[in-house]
């Protein structure tokens, strides 16, 4: 008997075994934003908010898996230097908790999303009062179920606050 052969077919087998039990993950994540109430598009272009002005939020994500099993995540959105997030008839997901860091000036929000073969897109729909000047990053952080990140800080958008955007 061809030993070679022997291995060569097991090393596929292994490989092929391995492969089928591997989950790989795809997420897509989108930031969109306007600055009024109502009626209006949001759009992937605006990053710049008045201190003290409401501005929209709409975030897209799709969590996209080789499985046709549902897998549970937990998506944090960190927004920053805004105190006062609300979800009160935006449409969306609804949040698990929305809670406020001090230390780092930002709100988190922690929303639980499954993730599958055919899963579709769901959209995180939220508006806050920003309360302070300066450049920061609105982030998305996705982690599995147990708890380990998945393309850690790939997500965010680089947004500007300013007093007076006129300036």
């Amino acid at each position: 008997m061809n030993y070679r052969w022997v291995k060569a077919v097991l090393c596929i087998m292994t490989f092929s075994l391995l492969s089928a039990c591997s989950v790989y993950e795809t997420p897509e994540v989108h930031f969109f934003f306007k600055t009024t109430d109502g009626k209006g598009a949001y759009s992937e272009d605006i990053e710049a908010f008045e201190v003290g002005k409401v501005f929209y939020t709409n975030i897209g994500i799709r969590l996209v898996t080789n499985k046709k099993k549902p897998r549970n995540y937990r998506v944090v959105v960190e927004i920053p230097k805004t105190d006062e997030v609300k979800m009160a008839g935006r449409g969306g997901f609804q949040p698990d908790s929305i809670t406020w860091d001090e230390t780092q000036k930002l709100t988190r929000l922690t929303f639980h999303i499954q993730g599958y073969r055919e899963t579709q897109g769901q959209r995180l729909e939220f508006y806050g009062t920003p309360k302070e000047e300066g450049k920061a990053a609105m982030k998305v952080n996705i982690y599995r179920e147990d708890d380990t990140p998945i393309r850690d800080g790939k997500y965010y958008k680089e947004l500007h606050f300013k007093y007076n955007l006129q300036e």
